[in-house]
């Protein structure tokens, strides 16, 4: 028995069978050929021959119906992320708080470059708070500078953790420059101990703005009791 079959009008497959054993025989059919043989069978014109991936062959081949192929390719991109909100705040460093944080953060300076190398316990405080709130005040100076706190909103009102410091630094800070003048060596370290007075001041009216501001944004609100 012998089984022909036609695929896309350009092969032709035979296959032999028999006594348990088969053989397979591919064939390359000329264009020319091939639609003589569609006219003998009586389909002419020629059926459109070719194909490849994402094509669609209609008609029938060998009078079999085709499969049609459809590929698509689907292209994704990772999402951009942006920090567009940061931009830089000059104008907050001409108000009264923003000189006061650089006067902060300036006489620290100071305090750390005269008070140190410490040589007693007192010293070693002393050296601690100045250098712990150097630190912070730094960091709440960037938080200014580049308006995180404008992109970057918190459950509760920024100048709430923001006053609650500046208290604390003020309260550390006098307490420092009282250890300092009792236990100072030097007369640098006596230096640093008045810087550090200043400092307190600073500090200080830090704290007092902070809290008008509180108390004027929250209409005193969970305003604290000073």
């Amino acid at each position: 028995m012998s089984i022909t079959y036609w695929l896309d009008g350009s092969e032709k497959f035979g296959e032999k069978f028999g006594n348990n054993y088969g053989t397979c025989v591919v064939t390359t059919t000329p264009r020319s050929m091939m639609e003589n043989s569609d006219r003998d069978r009586g389909d002419y014109p020629p059926r459109p021959h070719g194909g490849g991936v994402g094509e669609n062959m209609s008609g029938s081949i060998g009078g079999r119906p085709t499969m049609t192929t459809t590929t698509t390719t689907t292209t994704t991109s990772s999402p951009a992320y942006s920090i567009d909100w940061i931009k830089l705040d000059i104008d907050y460093f001409k108000t009264i708080p923003g000189i006061l944080k650089l006067v902060q953060w300036v006489l620290g300076i100071f305090c750390m470059g005269f008070g140190s190398p410490a040589y007693n316990g007192g010293g070693h405080f002393y050296l601690f708070v100045v250098v712990l709130s150097f630190i912070i005040t730094f960091f709440w100076i960037c938080i200014y500078f580049f308006s995180i706190r404008e992109g970057l909103q918190l459950q509760i009102p920024w100048v709430i953790p923001e006053f609650y410091y500046t208290a604390g630094v003020t309260l550390f800070y006098f307490l420092a420059f009282i250890v300092q003048f009792a236990t100072g060596y030097y007369g640098s370290h006596l230096a640093s101990a008045v810087f550090a007075m200043f400092n307190t001041v600073a500090y200080a009216l830090g704290a007092f703005f902070l809290y008008k501001d509180w108390k004027q944004n929250t209409g005193g609100v969970n305003s604290p009791n000073v």
